[in-house]
């Protein structure tokens, strides 16, 4: 059978590298691997699959069958969809000139912002959401400081500053 007729009838998420040439046999063991094979990289209890791409290549495998990309010169084919990096919407913090912290306009009290925080860095640690500091002029300096360390100390990676 044809990769690319292959490719077409099973439609994969994603395809990498070119879509040429004739299935001749599948195989999941690399030792099993043949000419012509579209290997099968399996994770199993004790070994990964993915651990013996090369050698199916080497035997003469001509495409690979994939839960995550591999360093390989070989056409690979993945049913996991890729990771969602749409930005989460941004955290709204605001400081009013009484020293009040509001997170997405909701008062928050200090004591709770860290936990607060985490969550959201938990949440996914690559993808982080943004976290707007709006501090009010006549708001006092130390609120704000208490903010941003309690944010270094949750692990925030994106803080920035609303600009009036």
């Amino acid at each position: 059978m044809e990769l690319a007729n292959l490719i077409g009838t099973i439609g994969p998420l994603e395809v990498r590298g070119g879509a040429t040439g004739q299935i001749a046999a599948l195989t999941y063991d690399a030792a099993a691997a043949v000419p012509g094979a579209l290997h099968f990289c399996v994770p199993g209890f004790r070994v990964d699959g993915h651990d013996f791409a090369e050698q199916a290549e080497a035997a003469g495998a001509v495409a690979l069958v994939v839960e995550r990309f591999l360093d390989i010169d070989l056409p690979q084919r993945t049913n996991q969809p890729p990771p969602d990096t749409t930005p989460p919407e941004p955290i709204k913090l605001r400081i009013d000139a009484s020293g009040q912290v509001f997170w997405n306009e909701s008062p928050t009290p200090m004591s709770a912002l860290r936990n607060m925080m985490q969550s959201e860095v938990e949440r996914d640690p690559n993808n982080q959401p943004t976290l707007e500091i709006d501090t009010n002029d006549d708001a006092d300096y130390g609120v704000l400081a208490k903010v941003l360390a309690t944010a270094r100390n949750a692990n925030m990676q994106k803080i920035g500053f609303v600009k009036k």
